[in-house]
């Protein structure tokens, strides 16, 4: 009876056989991807960072390329501000970015 293979010498087997197929994928050159391409629809975006990393930029621009491509609207959802900032917010933004306070207020796309 043949002594069982490690799970060790396996990963060693399994990468040796795809080293030639990895070393194609990282020295090619790389696709041309743009932002739309990898955002998931239907889905959900969930962005992190630390604080002036362009979390609202990239947020922005997410909204704004599923707009003009889908037509879809974008909410700013601000739970902490009060009617007055809301207002003032929303005279600025896009006229397809609504400002809600309450998901109440969220329109519902079903």
């Amino acid at each position: 009876m043949a002594p069982k293979e490690s799970q060790a010498n396996k990963l060693k087997r399994y990468r040796a056989q795809k080293s030639e197929e990895y070393a194609r994928i990282i020295l090619s050159t790389p696709r041309k991807v743009s932002l739309y391409s990898v955002i998931p629809y239907p889905g959900v975006v969930m962005i992190m960072g630390d604080i002036r990393t362009g979390k609202t930029a990239l947020a922005h621009e997410i909204a704004g390329e599923m707009h003009h491509k889908r037509n879809l609207p974008a909410i700013l959802h601000m739970p902490r501000m009060d009617e007055k900032q809301r207002k003032s917010l929303q005279r600025v933004t896009p006229s397809w970015m609504k400002v809600t306070t309450k998901r109440s207020q969220w329109k519902d796309r079903r």
